[in-house]
Parts: structure tokens; C-alpha cells; sequence
């Protein structure tokens, strides 16, 4: 086997998977041709309609009599389904999205140390013992 250069490589790999792909495609395409060939040949089914037609006859001395006559039915053909596409133009308003804003936000109140005056409180020493020399 012969060792081919990365360029003719190339070219030989783009090639074959080319003609994979477009093999795909023609059984793709073949494949809808029968089915549409099939949905267009197939035998429209008929609905028959039934007539009814009555035929009175008398003579006055004898009794009447009811005749009954059923005509062949007649097949009438199906409405065929037809595709017609009407464009029609969508409207729509262009929104643009919400920007971002600096708000400033206003200061608030902070807890602040105020001094407080000082308060003039009395205690009573409690009482000390001092020796007193006896004569």
C-alpha cells in the first residue's frame, strides 16, 4: 500500500465523504418520489347515494296500489384537499432591554455616642475604727 502526503489525503477524504453524502440525498429524494407518486395514484373511494322514487297508481274500483322503484346508485367523487398558502405579515415592536441607572441612595442615619454630663451621686464612706490609747 502506498503511502500517500497529507494534502492528497485530504483531497481523497473530502471526495468520498462528498459522494456518501450525496448518495444519502438521492434515496432521500427517491424515496419522497414514490410516496408522493403513491399518495397521487390511489384510488378515490366514492360515497354512493341511495334514491328513493314512489309511483302511485289507482283506478277507483280497485284498491291503490305502491310501487317502489330503486334506482342504481351513483357514485359522486370526493372534494380533493387543496393547499393554498396566504402570507401574512407579523408585526412586531422592537423593545430594548432595561439599561442599568446609578441611583444615588440618600445617607442614613447612623447611631452616634453623645456624651453624657456627669451626675453627682453622695455615698457615705462606711465607717473605719481607729484605736484610741485608754490613760
Amino acid at each position: 500500500m502506498a503511502v500517500l502526503p497529507d494534502q492528497q489525503r485530504n483531497s481523497v477524504r473530502t471526495i468520498l465523504i462528498l459522494a456518501i453524502v450525496l448518495a444519502a440525498l438521492c434515496y432521500c429524494v427517491g424515496l419522497t418520489a414514490i410516496q408522493v407518486t403513491e399518495w397521487a395514484n390511489r384510488p378515490r373511494t366514492s360515497t354512493p347515494t341511495i334514491t328513493y322514487t314512489a309511483t302511485v297508481t289507482s283506478t277507483l274500483p280497485a284498491t291503490p296500489t305502491l310501487t317502489f322503484t330503486l334506482l342504481p346508485a351513483t357514485a359522486t367523487g370526493l372534494p380533493s384537499a387543496t393547499f393554498t398558502p396566504s402570507p401574512s405579515p407579523t408585526f412586531f415592536t422592537f423593545t430594548p432591554p432595561p439599561t442599568a441607572t446609578n441611583t444615588p441612595v440618600p445617607p442614613t442615619a447612623t447611631d452616634t455616642l453623645t456624651p453624657v454630663p456627669p451626675t453627682a451621686t453622695f455615698t457615705v464612706p462606711p465607717p473605719t475604727s481607729t484605736d484610741t490609747p485608754t490613760p
